[in-house]
């Protein structure tokens, strides 16, 4: 995980456990990265 996008994730939403939990499933095979501001995987 990076640091640099940890802030995304850390927001509240109704939705932040199903982020967090995809997050953990794309980043098993991808490197994560800022882009545009926003996180995405490379």
């Amino acid at each position: 995980m990076n640091p640099k996008v940890d802030w995304y994730f850390e927001k509240d939403s109704q939705w932040q456990e199903e982020f967090n939990a995809l997050r953990k499933i794309a980043l098993s095979g991808l490197d994560e990265e800022l882009k545009w501001g926003h996180p995405a995987t490379l």
